[in-house]
């Protein structure tokens, strides 16, 4: 098994590109991507509760490493979530900055740059 920071971040970066080719890129307000992020919070809650052979807690009776991987794919979908919200807010200051700079502004509010 891989491991590692790296690791995990290639996972995600490939789950992000997953859910854009799926979705397309996303743009929500913050209270609509709340709604998805707890949803696939809700994911890895239901994947911890239901183990592969429908037991409620792992016993040695249920394969652990399957667990586990659905668990972590879980998590990682959780991240990816989060990465996209993250994007969403990186691309709309991008947006506010064209725009600013469009009428002369040179800067954004304090806590927009």
């Amino acid at each position: 098994m891989r491991s590692g920071l790296a690791w995990v971040l290639e996972d995600i970066a490939k789950e992000r590109n997953r859910q854009d080719d799926k979705w397309g890129v996303q743009e929500h307000d913050m209270l609509y991507w709340l709604g998805i992020l707890m949803e696939e919070v809700g994911e890895v809650a239901k994947a911890i509760i239901e183990t592969p052979k429908g037991k409620t807690y792992p016993t040695p009776l249920i394969d652990a490493e399957k667990w586990m991987d659905e668990i972590r794919d879980e998590l990682i979908q959780v991240a990816a979530v989060a990465a996209a919200a993250v994007e969403n807010i990186d691309r709309g200051r991008a947006r506010e900055r064209v725009l600013a700079a469009s009428v002369g502004e040179a800067r954004l509010p304090d806590g927009l740059a």
